[in-house]
């Protein structure tokens, strides 16, 4: 692994820990925005005919 420098370092742990923390509601949160546009998407295009 890399070297990293104390302020780095420190980053790296909050990331870490706030994707400890909320890594799996910004999933759900993107999935559901992904699953939401793409089925917009196919009702735009299923009504289109």
């Amino acid at each position: 692994m890399a070297t990293f420098d104390l302020d780095e370092q420190e980053q790296l742990d909050a990331l870490q820990q706030f994707w400890r923390s909320y890594g799996r509601i910004v999933m759900a949160v993107v999935l559901a925005v992904v699953v939401g546009f793409g089925s917009t998407k196919w009702w735009e295009y299923q009504n289109r005919t």
